[in-house]
Order: structure tokens, then sequence, then C-alpha cells
């Protein structure tokens, strides 16, 4: 019997050592993952009406419109009505989209604002359109327009907002002071506004018509337009609809003429249809490759630095390492110093890096305007500097090219008696991995 039981027990701690050594093996394997995009794609036609609530359940109103960024490629705010009967004779507010968290699955947005917020709230009328969101909204939320500071979306990711324009740009838009927020008038801003977007003919360089705007998806995790929904043909009635994912920056809204512009034929697009019962899974890595090569289109998620789906070899470092290729980009003998004011201060992301990076874009004093990488997120918080909209900086770093885009990779930031360390002489990253490396 005692034997038995030996046997047992032994049988026991070595079904526990196999079990412990396949979930270490596990949580190695996973912890080598490297980051991946993975977009949250949502129509506009499912989030056109949807209901807007805080953190508390209450309801806080409807989307009444989403309205796009002058450049027509992301979101710059949505038209949140609040009040009234039916949606008619209630106040519209302009809420930037950075200040709501997605929630696709319930069809909502969450706004974490008290309802008695909107009584103090500036609205606007249906016929004075903003051409830009209210700030306000960010500080309201409880979120500020910068790093590790946005509200965050259902993957946890920061929100990208739309930079806030100069004070020039501001003045020339009518806006006087920064709280007051400038408005366009309705015909310029149609064809921002979803709702004026969606129904729009479509036409090729010829002249043909190959269909319309039935709909759009857009990125709700990075607030970017992604497609574009064609109605190619449709039968009797409206049935049996064969619809068209096309790259949105295929597609060029003609304000003038009131239409859009795709370089494409019939052909073409009948042999990518599909049923509007079976829509695609548009956020699969291949189908997305294959789309947009067809149009010869540069995804939206390259410019943001994302690679889909592809993986850096089991093993590699992390992009921060000072052996990574990114930083290897960083030239010594070709540092730069400029000084100029801070307009925005966002995030980037590197293939493979286990936190992002904080971006400032930055109004040199001979007008240009510089994207900054400044170093990984929790660096900077742990050296308890932070950086705004309007700060007056100096930065010594090394220009690169990240993807398609011109950077400087900096080695030092001085705002007013702050410096902020981020490289040696020799390029050699101040941070160490390690310290971040679990900061998800």
């Amino acid at each position: 019997m005692k034997t038995q039981w030996a046997r047992m027990a032994l049988m026991t701690i070595l079904s526990l050592s196999l079990i412990g050594g396949i979930a270490v093996a596990n949580a190695k394997e996973y912890a080598d993952q490297p980051t991946k995009f993975q977009p949250k794609l949502e129509k506009a036609n499912e989030l056109i009406g949807a209901k807007v609530i805080n953190h508390e359940g209450e309801r806080l109103g409807t989307v009444e419109d989403i309205v796009l960024t002058p450049q027509r490629d992301a979101i710059s705010y949505i038209a949140l009505s609040h009040g009234g009967l039916l949606g008619f004779g209630g106040k519209l507010f302009a809420v930037p989209w950075s200040a709501f968290e997605a929630r696709p699955l319930e069809n909502v947005l969450v706004l974490n604002v008290d309802e008695s917020y909107l009584k103090t709230a500036k609205s606007f009328d249906k016929g004075n359109w903003p051409a830009v969101a209210d700030r306000r909204w960010i500080e309201a939320a409880g979120g500020r327009h910068e790093y590790g500071e946005q509200p965050r979306g259902e993957a946890g990711e920061n929100m990208r907002a739309e930079p806030r324009p100069t004070p020039q740009a501001m003045e020339r838009m009518g806006a006087t002071t920064p709280g007051d927020e400038a408005v366009v008038p309705p015909a310029d801003i149609k064809y921002r506004r979803l709702t004026e977007l969606i129904g729009t003919t479509v036409k090729n360089p010829e002249g043909v018509e190959l269909g319309e705007l039935d709909n759009i998806v857009f990125d709700v995790q990075e607030g970017k337009v992604a497609y574009g929904v064609l109605l190619v043909s449709s039968g009797f009635l409206g049935m049996n609809k064969k619809l068209a994912a096309i790259p949105w920056s295929s597609i060029e809204i003609n304000e003038r003429l009131g239409t859009a512009m795709l370089n494409a034929d019939k052909e073409t697009l009948q042999a990518i249809a599909f049923d509007e019962n079976n829509l695609p899974n548009l956020g699969d890595v291949q189908y997305s490759r294959d789309i947009h090569q067809r149009f010869n289109a540069r995804p939206y998620w390259e410019a943001l630095g994302f690679v889909p789906g592809e993986q850096r070899p089991r093993g590699t470092m992390s992009p921060w390492t000072p052996d990574s290729e990114y930083n290897k980009m960083y030239n010594p003998n070709e540092v730069k110093t400029l000084h100029g004011i801070i307009e925005s201060v966002g995030t980037f992301s590197l293939e493979g890096a286990p936190v992002n990076g904080v971006r400032l874009r930055i109004r040199t004093d001979n007008g240009d305007l510089v994207t900054v990488h400044t170093g990984p997120r929790p660096y900077l918080e742990r050296n308890n500097i932070w950086f705004h909209h309007g700060d007056e900086v100096t930065v010594m770093g090394s220009p690169a090219k990240v993807g398609w885009r011109d950077v400087i990779l900096a080695a030092q930031i001085k705002k007013g008696d702050q410096t902020l360390d981020l490289r040696s002489k020799e390029g050699k990253p101040r941070w160490n991995v390690e310290d971040f490396r679990s900061a998800r």
C-alpha cells in the first residue's frame, strides 16, 4: 500500500511539473509574440444613430453624424445630439473622437462626462457646423490631449485625435481664442459629414458611372477611414445588392461636382463584388493586402507605422533596444538642433515594440512642421517630464526616415528649465528595455 501511494505521489508531482513546464513555455511564447496590428472595423451606418452613454450607464444622447477631418482620412468629431424629441430640437455638440470609448459589440459610444456637463457645454446649430471639434471635451472626459492620458479604445490603445489647428489657421477660419472653435458654411463641410457622403455617385476618370457610396468603414481603434463600400449593382426594389470594398485612399471626393472619383472600371468592381449579406472579413491581412494592391493604394495602417500580420523572427529584440534597426538610424554625424512650439503630442508604434513611443509635432522658428520621435512613453513618465500643445522646446537629434515619414530621432529635449536626455552623443539610448518590458 505504501508503495502504491508513493507511486501515486510521484506521478502527481511529475504531472504538475509537466503542466507547470507547459504553462511556463506558453507564457514565454506569449511574451515573445510581438504586438500586431489588429484593426477594429465598424461600418458608419451602424454607428450613426447609436446611443452615447457615460460610465454610469446614463444616456447622454445619440450620434447625429460623424464628421471627418478636412483631408477626409480620419474622424474629426462626433456630432452628439442631446435632448429634444425623437432627435428633433435637441442640442448638437462637436465632441472629438478621442474623447470616446467605442464599444462596437454593444453599438454604443461611451463618453465619460456627467449629463449636467451638457447643460453648460458649447453647442452648435445645424446651419453652422464647426470646422474642428471642441477640445474642452477632452479635459471634461478625464483625459488630456497628450500621450498616456487620452481616453482608450476597446483594445486599450490610445485613440489618435486630429491635431489642433495653429492659431493662424484658427484665425483664418474665424476663431479668435483657443476655446472659440471656428464654424464653416454648410456647403464647405457637406462632404466631410458621413451622412452626406453616403449615397454619393462614384465615377471613373472617363466619366463612366460605377455606382454609389453605400457605406464607409473606419477603424474605431485608430479613428482612421479604412474603406469605402460601393453599391455596384442591385436587383428589383434594391434586392440582391452587390457591393465592393475599395481602399478609402483610392476614392477622391470632388466637392465641385458633388461626385466621387475612382480609377477603375466596372469589370474590376464586378470581379471583387460580394453579396450584401456576405461582407468579407476586411480585417483579414491577406484580403486587405490584395485589395490595396489591386488599386495600387497605400494602406492607412502603413502610414501609422504598422505592418499587419507580419511577425518578427522569434528571439529578435524589441525595436527599442540599442542594436535595433530603428535605433541604428540615428547618425551622430548629422545631428541638428531646432527650436519651436509644440503643435500636437501623440504616440507612435514600432512593429514588435512592447510599448508606444511619444511623438511631437513642432512648428519651428522658420515655419517648418517637424515630427520628432522622443522615446518610449514609460521612460518619459519616469523622468517626470510632460509635453503639451504650445510648449516652447529646443530639440537636438538626428534626421531619419521611419517608413515613409521624415522624423527627428531626439537625443535631448529642453523645455524651460527641464532637460530630457534620451541618447548619448553616439546615439545610444539611455533607457533600459527591461524596465518597461511589462508595461503593455
